[in-house]
């Protein structure tokens, strides 16, 4: 992409058009964008850049200086807690960042995978985290202690993403083998695969 965020009007889903395209200069950010993460209702907005930092906007037409931390490393992914109180931040060399979603303060860093994270996705409740990373491999977490609930899912290929079922009781994944792949949680019994 270009490192913009584009906002589309999905009224009518079957055409949906963009309404603007907002440069990353407008969000704070000197360098391009790599995610964007958007609360229930607009507010807050977090985005990402390549220049390794998290910026925190009331919303997308926020003027105002943005709260900012930099992480120091390369983010791929944010995603925000269900209840909005933590972020998540898939990084470069292995590693997720939690932060305070209010503050942009950092909770807890751990290295979780040997290879760049790509993703991250909190499971419905907020008690689970998943990751995927070009080290083949998805990684269930407990949300709260931030150790793995179980020893990860190997994958053919680099994984790109990871989601929860909405009752938390099915992952599913996918990889650049081009699958996309169910299993369920806590038995690691492959349910599905679809190239």
């Amino acid at each position: 992409g270009d490192g913009r965020v584009a906002e589309w009007d999905l009224k009518q889903p079957s055409s949906p058009s963009a309404t603007r395209s907002i440069e990353p200069a407008h969000l704070g950010s000197p360098a391009l964008l790599s995610s964007l993460a958007i609360a229930p209702g607009g507010s807050p907005v977090f985005v990402a850049g390549y220049d390794l930092s998290i910026r925190r906007l009331a919303n997308l037409s926020d003027t105002a200086t943005p709260t900012t931390v930099d992480l120091g490393t390369r983010i791929f992914n944010l995603a925000l807690s269900p209840d909005g109180t933590r972020l998540a931040a898939a990084c470069d060399e292995g590693e997720i960042a939690i932060l305070d979603a209010s503050t942009l303060q950092p909770l807890h860093r751990w290295r979780a995978h040997e290879g760049r994270v790509t993703w991250v996705s909190w499971s419905v409740k907020g008690d689970r985290l998943a990751s995927s990373s070009t080290d083949y491999t998805v990684v269930v977490w407990d949300a709260h202690k931030f150790t793995p609930l179980e020893k990860p899912y190997p994958h053919p290929a680099e994984t790109r993403g990871a989601a929860f079922s909405g009752d938390g009781q099915f992952l599913y994944s996918v990889s650049d083998d081009g699958a996309l792949r169910l299993r369920e949680i806590l038995g690691k019994r492959p349910v599905a695969e679809r190239s």
